[in-house]
């Protein structure tokens, strides 16, 4: 019996599982840069749980965090974070050259406009920050934050506003 191709299929099996657990392992990690697991169960609840964790554009990072309520809600917080090459590129690729600043208010006002709602500013917190409310999702925010080097959207259902904006300053803090 030849066992060269087990050998090999199995070689390749396990290649391609440590590459992939290494890869969501880097990923893991830059989210918990972006909102630590501990923090975010001190200012939001415990029970929190990372989700997932997807890099986006070169230099963008999507992160996601899960804590199941009882009657089987969810509460999450997705953060797409996107450094000053992401934001480039994103200008570039798809906003017709718009700067930073034009940018943030094209995602603020068309969050506005799909979910019939009104920013509210968020003092403090980088160049400019807003919070739209997502009416027609269940207790659901979106924050915007732009900062010097880089911008973060949050999203979150199933958090209060209090809570939603303690854990838009953690994200946000420099």
């Amino acid at each position: 019996m030849n066992r060269h191709p087990l050998i090999f299929a199995s070689a390749c099996s396990l290649f391609l599982l440590t590459c992939t657990s290494a890869y969501a392992q880097t990923e893991a990690a830059k989210c918990e840069k972006v909102l630590p697991l501990n923090t975010l169960n001190a200012e939001a609840g415990a029970g929190f749980k990372a989700e997932f964790a997807y890099d986006r554009d070169p230099g963008g990072i999507e992160c996601g965090w899960v804590r199941l309520e009882p009657g089987g809600d969810k509460t999450q917080i997705i953060v797409l974070h996107r450094n000053k090459a992401a934001i480039a590129s994103q200008a570039k690729n798809y906003q017709k050259g718009r700067t930073p600043d034009e940018m943030w208010e094209v995602d603020v006002h068309d969050t506005e406009r799909s979910q019939d709602s009104i920013r509210q500013i968020i003092p403090g917190l980088g160049k400019r920050a807003a919070l739209v409310p997502l009416p027609k999702l269940r207790l659901a925010a979106r924050a915007f934050v732009l900062r010097e080097n880089d911008s973060i959207m949050m999203t979150a259902t199933g958090l209060s506003n209090g809570d939603f904006i303690k854990v838009a300053k953690v994200i946000a803090a420099p």
